[in-house]
């Protein structure tokens, strides 16, 4: 396993979760947003091992001070969180 940006997935191999720069950038996205609607997890819910990224989004939602948040749709409620 290693991380890698998105551009440099090869046709043979698989983008598994987001990283940390993208977790970063998510969360800075979502700072002073009024509503946050969140459908389905991130990354391969069924290993725990790539749970980091969708965690970090997860954090970073609950952290807002203002604002709706809804979560719906997909394993968003469990696969590890």
């Amino acid at each position: 396993m290693r991380v890698v940006c998105r551009e440099e997935i090869r046709g043979d191999q698989e983008g598994m979760e987001v990283g940390g720069e993208r977790v970063d950038l998510l969360k800075e996205e979502l700072e002073g947003g009024e509503s946050v609607v969140w459908n389905g997890g991130m990354g391969v819910l069924e290993l725990s091992k790539f749970g980091k990224g969708r965690m970090g989004v997860c954090e970073g939602i609950g952290e807002l001070k203002d604002g709706n948040r809804m979560m719906g749709g997909g394993e968003c409620g469990g696969g590890g969180m």
